[in-house]
């Protein structure tokens, strides 16, 4: 499976695992939805992981969210998502970390939201 994520001004980023973050997610987390090209096996740590590191490198200043203006669309497979209104955690191709989130949106909610959601469902497998 392939994980491709198109910008509203319609550039292409190929990804290995990504976290999609609507706005409802803030109250509502299983609004979460996330794609890996990992194995099964291992795709909650790889969650978890994704979601840690990029809280953890947004605190330190390391990484700062590209704001986008509009939708960002992310195809899966067969699968389409559009998100309106979040955020969006990748794992590049290339192993580097990314975050897109929509303008007028605050990262550190989504990150903690996120991080939040992937620790619990590691949680539940131990």
């Amino acid at each position: 499976m392939k994980i491709r994520i198109t910008l509203s001004a319609g550039e292409n980023i190929n990804c290995k695992s990504v976290i999609v973050i609507p706005e409802m997610a803030l109250t509502d987390a299983t609004y979460i939805r996330s794609f890996t090209t990992v194995s099964p096996v291992h795709s909650k740590h790889e969650f978890h992981t994704l979601a840690q590191i990029a809280l953890i490198e947004f605190d330190d200043g390391e990484i700062e969210p590209q704001k986008i203006v509009g939708k960002i669309s992310l195809v899966a497979g067969e699968e389409i998502y559009d998100l309106e209104s979040g955020m969006i955690i990748c794992r590049l191709a290339s192993e580097a970390f990314s975050i897109y989130i929509n303008t007028d949106q605050a990262p550190r909610k989504y990150l903690e939201t996120a991080n939040r959601y992937c620790t619990r469902w590691v949680r539940l497998d131990i």
